[in-house]
């Protein structure tokens, strides 16, 4: 039996954690592979039902000199075939690199999740000295690849894979819910994402002020972040602000249409989780164009994309989908379900990096 590694921050948190441990569990009764995972904080959202035993901390607050160190102890005691790294921080890459000229496992960078450059000088060169090391390469989206400029002969797109069995997993009173967020019967219009400098905001709140005189639509933000308090004070009153959920799924089963702006200026989305997740509940997406979003939403068939900051435009889609057609809404939304179905599901993910794996170890 051959073992592979994970390495990454923390198992709770964003999309990459998530996609990590997804993939970890759909492995675990592996008859080829052991798996393990390498974390730096105790928290654990997502694997807390995986083997203690195959779950190893490494205090990453010791100092760069002792945490590198303790890092390539514990690699060396765990003697692995396959290092898949999930972070690109750079204590731990250069642990990782002197561990794979010494133990001679096989390394697979799994870290690139958005279209965004590298564009500090440190990060880059680093980045490019494992790049040249790594045996593959792995992004959640072409744009990804194309941004870090990875060596595209050993680069692979991984799309992110969706568990429909998610959408049953939590008990789900629409009622209850909507008086919970103070919703109504309202036809919901609603944008997952944190309230940072990434995503536009402003762009989202000017749209919701032009429907600010229709009393049916209420657009629901489902995110915290250090921008939060700022755009309470500014939201129009149809504006309602759930901050963090854990049923984020519950809440697309009341959602007529999501939304997804990115600050451009900043930002450029990989393939987004939360474009798929609405996706796969029948839910159409409005995003922005970027990075890479085309590659999962095919524009005016399962969704639609509007240019950055194109307020006017994202409006008027929005009416027509929300208030005016939803015949038209409702078959995008089926569309995306289909999308979903066919190139994104968790088994589908699972098993690309399977075929990944054997690869490697059989070079």
């Amino acid at each position: 039996m051959k073992r592979i590694v994970h390495i990454i921050t923390s198992l709770s948190g964003g999309g990459r954690e998530r996609r990590m441990s997804q993939l970890v569990a759909a492995m675990r009764d592996s008859a080829d592979y052991d798996t393990h995972v390498i974390v730096f904080s105790h928290n654990n959202d997502y694997l807390a039902d995986y083997p203690a035993k195959k779950i190893h901390f490494v205090n990453k607050n010791v100092g760069k000199v002792s945490f590198v160190r303790s890092l390539m102890r514990q690699l060396k005691a765990l003697s692995p075939d396959i290092v898949h790294l999930w972070t690109e921080i750079n204590t731990v890459m250069l642990a990782v690199l002197l561990s794979k000229n010494r133990l001679g496992f096989k390394l697979v960078l799994g870290y690139i999740a958005d279209g965004n450059p590298i564009r500090r000088f440190s990060y880059r060169k680093m980045s490019e000295w494992a790049c040249r090391k790594a045996d593959a390469i792995v992004s959640n989206s072409m744009a990804g690849l194309v941004a870090k400029k990875a060596p595209m002969e050993k680069s692979h797109v991984i799309y992110n894979g969706f568990d429909f069995a998610r959408l049953e997993a939590k008990p789900f009173d629409e009622n209850a819910l909507r008086s919970e967020l103070h919703l109504g019967k309202k036809r919901v219009v609603t944008m997952v994402a944190r309230f940072d400098r990434a995503k536009n905001w402003d762009m989202f709140m000017s749209v919701a002020e032009k429907f600010a005189l229709d009393e049916d639509v209420r657009f629901l933000t489902v995110g915290d972040g250090p921008m939060i308090a700022e755009y309470k004070e500014k939201a129009a009153s149809n504006v309602v602000f759930a901050g963090r959920r854990n049923d984020v799924e519950n809440i697309l089963k009341i959602t007529s249409l999501s939304l997804l702006f990115s600050n451009s200026a900043v930002h450029a989305e990989g393939v987004s989780n939360s474009i798929m997740e609405s996706m796969a509940a029948g839910v159409p997406v409005i995003a922005t164009r970027g990075g890479g979003t085309a590659e999962i939403i095919s524009d005016g068939e399962n969704g639609f994309i509007v240019e950055p900051d194109d307020v006017d435009s994202a409006t008027r889609l929005c009416r027509e989908l929300v208030v005016d057609n939803p015949e038209k809404r409702n078959e995008m939304g089926e569309k995306a379900v289909d999308e979903i179905k066919s190139r994104f599901l968790l088994s589908k993910m699972t098993a690309d990096y399977v075929v990944l794996y054997d690869n490697l170890i059989c070079r």
